[in-house]
């Protein structure tokens, strides 16, 4: 992944200088031509203004110095003709008396005209850039100046410009190697720790973090996967170690009733001539069953729970409440218990299509089950701050603070009879941990008499 990594950031900077480059390249060569063209035509008409009395007086040896001079100053080629075109001097002494008339350039002077562009040279054999002007004297063409540069000059320093360019592409080159280098041994690093971390959960070891308040720095996308892979980590190890928990103490709770119902069948072979004894060992059998069936369910329930992130909804909990107050109304008309409800309108938390249902449920059936005929059951719900509070207050013989701190373990049961799963409340806290809500037990009067069941959720605006 480091070289492919490098290999993408080099690409990228190279098709970035390639972008910004080639056009720089020629905007140099357009640059220097047009400056070379410019400062040619200003020298040309220069010294066609100072040669003018020395062609009309045939003064050749001042011109030859005055072509000489500009050639050795400027390296240039200086050409001076007459007004028939033959050569009067050149600045190099060649071609003198020649004919220059068939000379594109020396031809267009002679008529009057400036000119200025590049072609090839046959006799040179290389490209020319040259600039040639009429040199006039009372408004009369007396002759024609033409000055040559040679393209390879040019060539030259444009290939200095660009071997400049080549350079700093290169430098910029390295440095973003060395500087992709080191993102990458950073990126790869700390992602070559996350697969060896992944590799040792693989092989069965949980303790492995990736977040170490020590080492500092990184991007902070990383730090976040990190910090994600540490909590995906700390939730597989919480919920295999409940896993086992539950297994174990599931394969425990299981046993009894199992064992007891092996038993009852056992002794129901031996009474089968005894219809009152079958009876009875038949009853506790079916007794027995029913405690599994009971017990299944809420096995059911609970692994259904474990891990799972269900979607949350809006819920409207004056609503919600009464209608379990209209469900249970019945079963509290039977045994005499008042069902006072007390519920503030407004208020509203995030909830699953059944949880805060299912612990108003768990906790109105403990409530019906304990309190004493006669006596009243309150239901309040109310806002505190940015939570809402359900409680369901009965007044029966409450709980003691130790069997309050063990309500909401799983198996534990609080009848002195036995009966029961012991997995109600242990449903209850976990529906309220799936929806981010709080719940407890609490005393109610001094002595432990009567009990406050309740239920803290977060609270939300009222959906429009």
């Amino acid at each position: 992944m480091r070289l492919r990594l490098v290999a993408a950031f080099l690409t990228i900077i190279v098709l970035m200088l390639l972008v910004q480059d080639v056009p720089l390249v020629r905007y140099l060569d357009q640059v220097e031509h047009s400056q070379i063209y410019t400062s040619l035509e200003r020298d040309a008409w220069r010294l066609a203004d100072s040669v003018d009395s020395e062609i009309s007086n045939n003064q050749t040896e001042e011109l030859q110095t005055i072509a000489t001079d500009y050639a050795d100053q400027s390296g240039a080629r200086v050409v001076i003709t007459d007004e028939l075109g033959i050569v009067l001097v050149s600045s190099d002494g060649d071609d003198v008396g020649t004919n220059y008339l068939n000379r594109p350039e020396i031809a267009d002077a002679l008529r009057g005209n400036e000119v200025s562009g590049e072609r090839e040279s046959q006799s040179l054999g290389q490209s020319l850039l040259y600039v040639a002007v009429p040199v006039e004297l009372e408004n009369v063409t007396i002759g024609a100046l033409r000055i040559t540069y040679p393209g390879s000059v040019i060539d030259g320093i444009i290939a200095n410009r660009i071997r400049g360019i080549v350079i700093v592409a290169t430098l910029t080159l390295l440095i973003t190697l060395a500087v992709t280098l080191i993102v990458a041994n950073a990126i790869t690093r700390r992602l070559r720790k996350l697969q060896s971390a992944t590799s040792e959960i693989s092989a069965g070891n949980l303790k492995v973090r990736l977040s170490d308040k020590k080492v500092l720095g990184g991007a902070p996308e990383l730090r976040q996967l990190e910090g994600a892979f540490d909590t995906m980590v700390e939730r597989l190890s919480g919920v295999l170690d409940s896993q086992k928990s539950f297994a174990s103490d599931a394969s425990h709770q299981l046993r009894t009733p199992l064992t007891a119902l092996r038993l009852t069948l056992e002794n129901a072979a031996d009474v089968v001539d005894d219809p009152n004894r079958v009876g009875v060992a038949l009853e506790n059998a079916s007794t027995q069953v029913i405690r599994l069936q009971m017990l299944i369910d809420g096995l059911l329930a609970l692994a259904r729970l474990e891990g799972s992130t269900p979607a949350l909804k809006p819920t409207d909990i004056r609503q919600l409440i009464d209608q379990r107050i209209q469900m249970w109304q019945p079963l509290a008309d039977e045994k005499n218990i008042k069902i006072v409800a007390d519920i503030r309108a407004g208020l509203w938390v995030l909830a699953t299509d059944s949880s805060i249902d299912q612990i108003v449920d768990a906790y109105l059936d403990n409530a019906l089950d304990f309190a004493p005929k006669g006596s009243t059951l309150n239901l309040r719900a109310f806002a505190t701050g940015n939570h809402v509070q359900i409680h369901v207050i009965d007044e029966g013989p409450g709980m003691t603070l130790e069997q309050i701190d063990r309500a909401f373990d799983r198996f534990w049961r609080g009848r002195a009879d036995g009966t029961g799963t012991g997995l109600g409340l242990a449903i209850v806290a976990r529906l309220a941990e799936v929806i981010g809500a709080t719940v407890g037990l609490e005393q109610v009067n001094p002595d432990g008499s009567g009990l406050d069941a309740y239920v803290i959720a977060p609270r939300i605006a009222e959906p429009k």
